[in-house]
């Protein structure tokens, strides 16, 4: 049995290995031609390019341990099965469930690695990313005012908007981050970045638009009001204790400092006197919280749920071409990835439980694994 365990694990952690390169190699490939098209012309050298991705690898690991461990578990076992390797073990007395015991323990040892790997080391790693941004983006802080994606790397303040023409700005949201953790809220129809005497920072002059800010004499109470043109002064000076140290959002931060975070905003729907209007706003914030918690340890399991799946279904193919395997393992990263694109399409929705969403692709997945096993163990 010692022969037979150290011959599968052997052939599946060499097929892991060269599959996780590969896919690895390929998300980093993708992920250098899309901020090769966003830094064009940004005067952004090699070595701080490379720094970038080399940052960003530990999320990519989040995605291709998993994917890899598919991959190799349906190529090791389908080509086992084709060269009826599977049956003569099974002739020899040799369960079906003892012949999966290598593959589920190198899944469960990946599960706990990724685990680690998604709360530690992404968090900080994510972090270390948005600082380099910043750094980035202090070459031309106005070239990245660019519409439909976030902009965080102007130290407290969180900038949308929705499009821009050669003039203006439009539908501009912004979240400006405040002592205490408080958050001051600001929007408006339109808005323009006006001339600056100096290059790293800008003015940006809003027009048209509501501002919301916490009572610093009352808690949970709001000041609402209209304005027809407000200016907010970004700054993206290399001084921290001049422009305040970037604030860490959700995936900046580690799964217990999220937990914190959950218990702190339940505490806010507690307070005696606290508006439904701050209940609501503070049960979306936990729902987020708890999304991304739980999208972190949904990543991680899913090396053991790609597994489980995956053992049966490379039994059940009976083929031996990589072709074949890659594709069924393409094929299931992609539902279980839509799952995941779901439940953080919803992560607002907190009547929904969407944490509860990220689980549903594993669950799916062990199930019919389970099942599928079970028919075969009986065969």
């Amino acid at each position: 049995m010692r022969i037979l365990t150290s011959y599968i694990t052997k052939d599946l952690l060499v097929y892991f290995l060269a599959a996780l390169l590969v896919f690895t190699f390929f998300l980093v490939l993708g992920g250098s031609l899309m901020a090769m098209r966003e830094f064009a012309g940004k005067g952004i050298d090699l070595g701080l390019f490379l720094k970038y991705f080399l940052i960003g690898i530990p999320y990519l690991l989040s995605f291709s341990i998993p994917m890899s461990l598919l991959t190799a578990t349906l190529l090791i076992f389908g080509r086992l099965s084709a060269d009826n390797e599977i049956t003569a073990m099974r002739a020899c007395g040799i369960s079906i469930f003892r012949i999966f015991v290598p593959a589920i323990l190198i899944g469960v040892a990946l599960t706990l690695l990724c685990v680690s790997i998604n709360d530690t080391i992404f968090a900080e790693c994510h972090f270390a990313k948005r600082k380099l941004e910043r750094n980035i983006g202090m070459m031309d802080p106005a070239a990245f005012l660019e519409p439909g994606r976030p902009i965080d790397f102007f130290p407290g303040y969180d900038i949308n908007i929705e499009s821009k023409d050669e003039e203006r700005f439009y539908n501009v949201s912004i979240t400006e981050w405040m002592e205490g953790d408080r958050r001051r809220f600001i929007k408006a129809k339109s808005g323009r970045v006006m001339p600056a005497d100096d290059k790293n920072k800008i003015t940006l002059e809003l027009y048209d638009g509501t501002l919301e800010e916490p009572d610093p004499d009352k808690e949970h109470k709001w000041f609402i009001g209209n304005f027809g043109v407000y200016v907010v002064k970004l700054s993206a000076d290399k001084d921290i204790k001049k422009t305040g140290a970037i604030y860490r959002k959700y995936k900046d931060r580690t799964i217990s400092d999220l937990i914190g975070l959950a218990k702190e905003y339940d505490s806010w729907t507690k307070l005696k006197g606290a508006t439904e209007e701050t209940k609501h706003g503070a049960r979306k914030m936990i729902s987020q919280v708890l999304t991304e918690i739980q999208e972190r340890l949904a990543l991680a399991f899913s090396c053991l749920a790609f597994v489980i799946i995956g053992l049966p279904l490379a039994i059940k193919t009976h083929r031996t071409e990589k072709s074949v395997g890659i594709a069924i393992s393409l094929l299931l990263v992609a539902f279980f990835q839509g799952g995941i694109i779901f439940a953080k399409a919803i992560d607002k929705d907190y009547y929904l439980r969407p944490y509860l969403f990220m689980w549903l692709p594993n669950v799916i997945l062990i199930t019919i694994g389970i099942i599928l096993i079970y028919r075969i163990s009986r065969k």
